[in-house]
């Protein structure tokens, strides 16, 4: 089972969810970012304790364009 999980979502509504969930699984180590550059550090501060996130959650909602379709940026083609 996962101990230490990292939580990395924008919207308030899917954490208290995921983290409801969470605590019925018994999982006490939850961090949580609302911002990626914020989840980016604590995964780096992680590694250089030597205390890895067994699983990060991410990007549980997606917004959707005027035509309901759900979209996701992508990365740049360089």
């Amino acid at each position: 089972m996962f101990k230490k999980i990292l939580i990395a979502e924008d919207h308030e509504s899917a954490n208290i969810s995921v983290q409801r969930t969470l605590e019925e699984l018994n999982i006490s180590k939850v961090d949580y970012a609302y911002y990626c550059d914020d989840a980016l550090g604590k995964i780096q501060k992680s590694i250089r304790e030597k205390e890895p996130y067994d699983l990060m959650i991410t990007d549980l909602e997606y917004e959707e364009d005027h035509q309901g379709t759900a979209y996701q940026k992508r990365p740049r083609a360089y």
